[in-house]
């Protein structure tokens, strides 16, 4: 999903088809008429963006990943399945700023700011595309789990520890993270003389085309229209049951019931604030994939005063999603605030 900056050559003192660096007036977007004039217009755009963008994934990979790693120090007793699958959705994260990272680095940093255009550059793009796809998959479905999770915790209370158990989450998170990659990756290899099995990687044009990136939104889109089905019954749910607390009389049991059903509650606020972030990150970037394509409603031919801003704010919404996530873990998840704080409380003491 981020900008393809194509393959060029060298830029310096070339005439390319018309235009002099040395001695016409600087290119605008509503100029560029060609790939070589396309990277001439590019290249002191992303000598200040690329860098920035390349930083910014790596502070998230740096941030999601302490978050993940705080499953280390986490007491078996309180390592729930809400708990799990939440610091699983950290990994996602982190792999998917790692891939996002990389794929700036090799377009941006390296093509563009170094015109260095390494061996084999499509066959790196393709896998950190791969890469990418399957972790915003991956996300989705974890998102999907954990409503699922909140429906049986609230709906279901007394059935809940016997059925969603920790085997049964770890098996959920594996086929989770497994499934997205394994079918991207088999996607861009089992095609003759396409993705992987092309020369260098360069046949991609299906990917650029309706079908493939339909297919892809749908993979984002089904799991979200779910969640939401099964938020709006849970809240319908919580509603209800907290009128009928409120008219009982305050017992010892009702006490219980009540802690229980804010303990619930909260977990479930985490979530919809991170699934918020996912919904601000992705969504633009997913409609601009599959409006933006050949055979979309905007040809990949668009104007580049359009297309250039849209990459851009797209690619860096789905960054700032990374950069907030962490901070949301540990403002809202106890255990993961208690690891992070350790630290803290040992140099007090």
């Amino acid at each position: 999903m981020a900008e393809d900056t194509g393959n060029w050559t060298n830029l310096t003192g070339v005439d390319y088809d018309g235009w002099d660096p040395d001695t016409d007036p600087p290119l605008s977007c509503y100029s560029v008429h060609n790939e070589y004039t396309t990277k001439a217009y590019l290249v002191p755009i992303y000598q200040i963006i690329g860098p920035i963008l390349v930083n910014l994934c790596a502070l998230s990979v740096i941030g999601n990943t302490v978050i993940l790693c705080t499953v280390f120090f986490i007491r078996k007793k309180h390592l729930t399945p809400t708990l799990m699958f939440s610091l699983s959705l950290a990994g996602a994260d982190a792999v998917a700023a790692m891939s996002m990272g990389l794929g700036f680095f090799v377009n941006n940093i390296l093509l563009l700011n170094f015109d260095i255009n390494i061996a084999y550059r499509d066959c790196i793009v393709l896998v950190v595309e791969s890469f990418r796809l399957a972790t915003m998959v991956c996300s989705a479905l974890h998102f999907l789990m954990l409503a699922v999770n909140h429906w049986l915790g609230i709906i279901r209370p007394l059935h809940y520890a016997s059925r969603m158990t920790r085997k049964l989450a770890w098996i959920c998170i594996v086929v989770m993270w497994v499934s997205p990659l394994v079918g991207f990756f088999a996607v861009f290899s089992l095609m003759p003389g396409r993705g992987f099995r092309s020369t260098k990687c360069q046949d991609v044009e299906f990917a650029h085309r309706f079908p493939f990136r339909a297919a892809v939104s749908a993979l984002f889109f089904i799991p979200v229209t779910l969640m939401s089905v099964v938020y709006v019954h849970v809240f319908i749910v919580l509603y209800f049951h907290r009128k009928r607390l409120l008219s009982l009389d305050v017992t010892g049991s009702n006490n219980d019931e009540k802690r229980r059903m804010q303990s619930n509650t909260k977990a479930l606020v985490t979530t919809l604030i991170i699934l918020l972030t996912y919904l601000i990150g992705w969504l633009p970037a997913v409609i601009n994939y599959v409006l933006v394509c050949d055979g979309c409603i905007f040809p990949l031919t668009i104007s580049l005063c359009i297309r250039l801003p849209t990459n851009i704010v797209t690619n860096l919404l789905i960054v700032l999603k990374f950069l907030v996530d962490p901070i949301i873990y540990t403002a809202r998840i106890q255990e993961v605030r208690m690891v992070i704080n350790y630290p803290l409380r040992k140099q007090i003491d």
